[in-house]
C-alpha cells in the first residue's frame, strides 16, 4: 500500500530509534526568505531531508497554541520519515525518526496529521510494523516513541495501511485503514490511549458500500462521519456515517455526471452541513468542493477547472468565520507546467464563491500541497510536499 508514498518519497525498509528530544542534533532554522505573493505568504521552513531533518511532508499540521506539529513521509537518517515540531516563526526540530529498528516493528512513512493530547503526540504510519501494514504510535515529551498497535491483516481481519489520522473522542481513538478488514476493503477501528485496538466496521459487507477510506473521521453529536476513496453505487467513493456501536450508513455515492469523485479528505462541519473535497470529478474532472447534510442531501459548490484555478484537492477544508480555505495539489498559475501547475491555496464561501488565494511556484515557496491549512496565531499554516530546496516546506499565509 505504499503506492502513494512511492510517488513522493523513497520508501526504504527499516524500523525506528528514539532520539529523545534530539538534543544532540542542531535545531533546523528557517533559511528561506519570504516568498512574494498576495495575502502575506511566507515560507517558514524548507525541509532538508538529511540526517537532521525530514522530507516530503504529505500531511497537514496540528496547531497547539503557538507550536505546530507534523509528520514527513520521508527523509531523516533512515529515509522513513519523521515527526517534527515548529514554532510559528519557522524554528523546526525533528522529534523522532522512523526507520532504525531492523525487525520492522516500528512504523514508517506517516501520511496523516498527528493528534496532541495530555503532553503526548499520537499518530499513524501508512507502512512499517511487523507485517508492513502500518502502525499507531505515541511520542512523549522526551521524544521517545511507543508503538501502540501494529496492523497485521495477513492472519486475521485486522485493518491495514492507515492513511488517515486519529480522532479522539473522550478516551477513545477512532481511525480508518485503507485496506484489510473482513472483506479487504478497509476498516474503521477504535482503541484506547494505551492500545487495545479492535475493528468497529469492515467495508464491503453489502453491495454499494464504501471502500478504501483514506481520511480521518469527524465526530458530530456522537456520530462519526467520513469518506471512502472508492466503492459506493458507482465505484467513485462515498460519504458515510457510523455509530460508535458500529452501524454504518452510506449517505452519498459519488459518480453521477458532474458530481465529485474519489474523496481523499476528511469532512468539516458547519452548522447542519458537512463540507468536503473530491480529488476528481466535477464538470472538468479536476475535483470539487461539496456540501452534504447529515441526511444525505449533497450539492457540488465548486468544480475546479484547471490553471489558473486549482486541480485535485487532496486535503480537508478549514473554516474561518464561515469561510472555507483549502489547497489543491496541482493547478494555480505558478508554473510547474509538467505537473499542470504547482498547486494553490483557495478560499470558498459556503454558497460556493471560490477564488485562488495563492499559487505555488516551487522555489522557494514549495509545490504540491498534499495537506491542508490550519488556523494558528497570525494566520493559516500548512505544508507543501515538494519544492523549497526540493523536499517540501512549512508556510504561513495571512488571511
Amino acid at each position: 500500500m505504499g503506492a502513494l508514498c512511492a510517488t513522493l518519497c523513497a520508501c526504504n525498509s527499516g524500523g525506528a530509534q528514539p532520539f529523545g528530544a534530539n538534543a544532540s542534533l542542531p535545531e533546523v532554522r528557517a533559511l528561506v526568505a519570504p516568498a512574494s505573493g498576495d495575502h502575506g505568504y511566507e515560507t517558514l521552513h524548507a525541509f532538508a531531508g538529511g540526517r537532521g531533518d525530514g522530507g516530503y511532508p504529505n500531511a497537514g499540521l496540528t496547531a497547539a497554541g503557538s507550536t505546530l506539529y507534523g509528520t514527513t513521509a520521508g527523509g531523516g537518517p533512515y529515509g522513513e520519515g519523521s515527526v517534527f515540531r515548529s514554532s510559528t516563526t519557522g524554528n523546526e526540530i525533528a522529534l523522532y525518526y522512523f526507520g532504525y529498528n531492523s525487525s520492522y516493528e516500528d512504523g514508517a512513512n506517516p501520511d496523516a496529521p498527528v493528534t496532541v493530547s495530555n503532553g503526548f503526540i499520537y499518530g499513524t504510519t501508512e507502512s512499517g510494523g511487523y507485517d508492513n501494514d502500518g502502525t499507531v504510535f505515541e511520542i512523549g515529551s522526551n521524544g521517545r516513541e511507543r508503538v501502540l498497535h501494529e496492523f497485521y491483516s495477513y492472519y486475521g481481519p485486522d485493518g491495514a495501511n492507515p492513511y488517515g489520522g486519529l480522532l479522539l473522542v473522550g478516551d477513545t481513538f477512532y481511525g480508518t485503514t485503507y485496506a484489510g478488514g473482513v472483506y479487504g476493503n478497509g476498516t474503521v477501528f477504535q482503541m484506547g490511549p494505551t492500545g487495545g485496538e479492535s475493528l468497529l466496521y469492515s467495508f464491503g459487507a453489502a453491495s454499494g458500500d464504501g471502500a478504501n477510506p483514506m481520511a480521518s473521521l469527524i465526530d458530530v453529536d456522537g456520530t462519526l462521519y467520513g469518506t471512502t476513496y472508492g466503492g459506493g453505487t458507482y465505484g467513485d467513493g462515498t460519504v458515510f456515517s457510523l455509530t460508535t456501536s458500529g452501524t454504518e450508513s452510506v449517505l452519498h455515492s459519488f459518480g453521477v455526471a458532474g458530481d465529485g469523485a474519489n474523496p481523499r479528505a476528511a469532512l468539516v462541519a458547519i452548522g447542519k452541513w458537512l463540507y468536503g473535497t473530491t480529488v476528481a470529478g466535477g464538470t472538468s474532472n479536476e475535483g470539487t468542493v461539496f456540501r452534504i447534510s447529515t441526511d444525505g442531501r449533497e450539492k457540488v459548490l465548486h468544480s475546479f477547472t484547471g490553471p489558473p484555478d486549482g486541480v485535485g484537492p487532496y486535503a480537508p477544508l478549514v473554516s474561518v468565520d464561515r469561510v472555507l480555505y483549502g489547497t489543491t495539489y496541482d493547478g494555480g498559475s505558478g508554473g510547474c507546467a509538467s505537473w499542470d501547475g504547482c498547486g494553490a491555496i483557495f478560499r470558498i464561501t459556503t454558497s460556493g464563491r471560490e477564488s485562488i488565494v495563492y499559487s505555488f511556484t516551487s522555489n522557494p515557496d514549495g509545490a504540491h500541497p498534499w495537506g491542508g491549512v490550519v488556523k494558528g496565531p497570525g494566520g493559516l499554516y500548512g505544508t507543501a510536499s515538494l519544492g523549497g530546496t526540493g523536499v517540501g516546506t512549512i508556510f504561513r499565509i495571512a488571511r
